[in-house]
Order: structure tokens, then C-alpha cells, then sequence
């Protein structure tokens, strides 16, 4: 009798086990739950909490993330993109250091303006810096507008306009960077003859992604000078030598108008390093022109209609390399001595005024005339004309 109740009690027992709730045997106690018992999502149920793996958002309450519980960089791609109006940011949440490298920032618009760190020139926010130095350097940031005013740089102090072709200065005597600057992304429209003009002993100052209406006068002694896609509705005088015309880094440039003539450094050596002008071009009635020095061209295009100078390129004294290049003229291409050309286009009578030109593997659709200058000479070596057909190699020579 006895066995016959504790089976019938085991039974009764076990019924009533399987009756209960699951969540009863499924309860644990607080700090049980480790991570390797937690399921990774599986990356394709969505947020529903009821189907799936993984932590969903609605198992998070809000609020529940802190600050303190983010940490690190996050990068764009778990941002994604978002578009905020500005009373989205809180004031002071974004620092100048998070939008620029520049210890200081200045910002100049056609608004608002408080006269410290926003105006309605650039003057008057390079007026306002004062202790710029290598060590504090500035930015002004220029919104677009037109600015009629004359400006002159300041060293260790950066002018980037927002907009190449938005921001435009006008400028009566154009504009003149100091030592340690750069300007970038503007329009100066020097409409009283003078678009930009580089001081003497100039040095470390770069010009980007400018358009220049106006010459440009360009003082000797300089170095460290970089122009790089550059326009000049103007001509380019360079009055003097560089002091080393190795440091000048001539790039991008699209000249037209008027010459762009050259003055370096007369004294030539093997030691002396060419002045370059690299992936550029050059149209209008003024050509290049190399009053003295040595010059190094490559990959330029040089489109001239005779107006101001007798030809695309003259060497009037001095040397010249010309590689890659295209030159072409309604009169004449090349005018000069000294000058070694390869792999190029040459259009326009090549005219040798004393002294050497040599001209290889390059296409010529031109006559050659020796001005009938003793000691002139031009030597061909595996070219072409017009035609494509063979121009025979060897010198000519007065």
C-alpha cells in the first residue's frame, strides 16, 4: 500500500512540474547570464523582439546608453548620412580643431557679424589677428560674396575662400600674400591692373585653386613659392631671379592674354637649377618669353596669335628644355638659341637667332629660318612634319 502512494505521488508530482510556466525553469539568478550565452544577431530578423537572435533596440530602454558608455571614434559608415540644421548643435559641442587644423579660425561673410571671430571683410578679420606666429597659425574662412576691397596678407595667417568662383575680391592694386601663407579657392578680379603681386624676398607662400584677372608682378629674391590650378586673365612679369628657382613649383596654370616673360638668373652653371613649368597652358597674343636663365618645360601647351611677342616661345638669352609639349603660333613657334626639345608639336616657323636649337622625335609643321646669324644652328633628329612624312636628320647651320 505504502509503494502504491509514492507512485502515485511521483506521478501527481510530475503533472504538476510540467503544468508549470516555462519562465519558472527558464529564471536565473542575478549576474548568471554570461556572454557566451548570449546568441549573436543573426543579422536578418529586423528589431522584432519575439523572432530571431541577438539584442534588439527594444531591448534597450532609452536613456539607457551614456555618454561615458561611448568611446572612441565613430566612423562615418555607422553615422550614415544625416542633414542637421544648425539650432541642431549645440554651441561649443563642434571645436575648431575638429573642423581644421588651425589653432584659430576667423570667418568672413555678408552677415551678421560680431567683430571678433566674424566680419564683413577680410581685412578686418586680418586687422583683428595679432599674435600669429608659426607656432598660432590662422585661418580666415571666406563665404561667398563679393568683397571690394584691396588686401594684403598676413604672414602665418591662411585666406580660403569657400567658393572658387562664389567668392571674389575686388581688388583696385589686388592682392598681396605675405611670407608663411596661402591663399586658396578665390576670385581676384584686379580691375585697376594688377591682379597679385609677390614683394620681394618673398618666401613660403602658395597660391591654389585661384582665378587671377590682372597681371601678375612677381619680384626677385623669392623661394618657396607654389602656383597650382591657377588661372591668369593677365600676364605674368617676373622682375627679378628667385633665389633658387628649384623651390618654385609652377603647376596647373592656365595663362591667357597677355606673355608670360621670365627673368632668372643670368649666371648659368652646371649647378643652376631651371625654373619649371609643368602640366600648363599658355594662349593669347604673348607666348613665353625667357628674358634670361634657365628654363624647364614639360607637358605645356602653348596656343599663341601674334600680337605682343614675335612668337610662342622666345629665348632671348639663356637655355631651355621643352618636353611633351605643344607649340603652335600663326607666325612663329620657337624664337632663340639654346633650346633642346623632345617628344612635342611644334606649329609655326622655327626661327634659331645664334646659338643652338635641337628638336627630336617630335611632330613640325613649320619652316626653319636661321636669321642668318653666324654660329646658328638647328639640329632635327627623328622627326616628322605636318604630313607625318620624315624630316631628314642633321644640322642647319648659318
Amino acid at each position: 500500500m505504502t509503494k502504491k502512494i509514492t507512485k502515485l505521488f511521483l506521478i501527481l508530482s510530475m503533472v504538476t512540474l510540467l503544468a508549470l510556466p516555462a519562465q519558472i525553469f527558464a529564471s536565473v539568478s542575478n549576474d548568471q547570464v554570461l556572454s557566451q550565452h548570449i546568441k549573436e544577431a543573426d543579422g536578418t530578423s529586423g528589431q522584432n523582439t519575439n523572432s530571431g537572435s541577438g539584442v534588439k533596440t527594444g531591448h534597450i530602454q532609452n536613456g539607457a546608453i551614456t555618454d561615458a558608455k561611448i568611446s572612441g571614434i565613430i566612423s562615418g559608415s555607422k553615422l550614415g548620412s544625416h542633414s542637421h540644421p544648425g539650432q541642431d548643435i549645440t554651441s561649443g559641442t563642434i571645436s575648431v580643431d575638429k573642423v581644421s587644423t588651425y589653432s584659430q579660425t576667423k570667418m568672413v561673410h555678408k552677415g551678421a557679424i560680431d567683430g571678433v571671430n566674424t566680419f564683413n571683410t577680410i581685412s578686418a578679420a586680418l586687422e583683428s589677428i595679432t599674435d600669429n606666429s608659426a607656432a598660432i597659425r590662422y585661418l580666415v574662412s571666406v563665404m561667398p560674396g563679393i568683397y571690394e576691397e584691396n588686401v594684403t596678407g598676413k604672414s602665418y595667417v591662411d585666406i580660403l575662400g569657400q567658393s572658387r568662383e562664389g567668392v571674389v575680391i575686388r581688388a583696385a592694386t589686388g592682392i598681396v600674400p605675405q611670407n608663411n601663407e596661402m591663399i586658396k579657392n578665390i576670385t581676384v578680379d584686379g580691375y585697376q591692373g594688377v591682379g597679385l603681386s609677390f614683394l620681394a624676398d618673398s618666401t613660403n607662400i602658395s597660391i591654389y585653386d585661384c582665378d587671377i584677372k590682372g597681371p601678375v608682378f612677381w619680384l626677385g629674391g623669392t623661394s618657396n613659392i607654389a602656383i597650382k590650378n591657377t588661372m591668369v586673365d593677365g600676364y605674368i612679369i617676373m622682375y627679378g631671379p628667385p633665389t633658387d628657382a628649384n623651390t618654385v613649383v609652377l603647376d596647373g596654370l592656365y595663362i591667357k592674354g597677355g606673355p608670360m616673360q621670365l627673368t632668372l638668373d643670368p649666371i648659368i652653371t652646371a649647378d643652376t637649377k631651371a625654373l619649371r613649368i609643368t602640366n600648363s597652358m599658355v594662349t593669347g597674343s604673348g607666348g613665353i618669353i625667357l628674358m634670361q636663365g634657365k628654363l624647364e618645360l614639360q607637358n605645356l601647351v602653348v596656343n599663341h596669335t601674334t600680337q605682343f611677342s614675335d612668337g610662342a616661345l622666345q629665348i632671348q638669352a639663356g637655355q631651355a628644355t621643352c618636353r611633351f609639349c605643344s607649340v603652335s603660333s600663326n607666325s612663329r613657334s620657337i624664337i632663340g638659341s639654346e633650346v633642346n626639345i623632345d617628344n612635342s608639336i611644334l606649329i609655326g616657323a622655327i626661327v634659331g637667332n645664334g646659338g643652338s636649337i635641337k628638336i627630336g622625335s617630335s611632330k613640325i609643321d613649320g619652316t626653319f629660318d636661321l636669321w642668318h646669324v653666324p654660329g646658328t644652328s638647328i639640329t632635327i633628329v627623328n622627326s616628322h612634319d605636318g604630313n607625318y612624312a620624315p624630316i631628314p636628320s642633321g644640322t642647319y647651320s648659318y
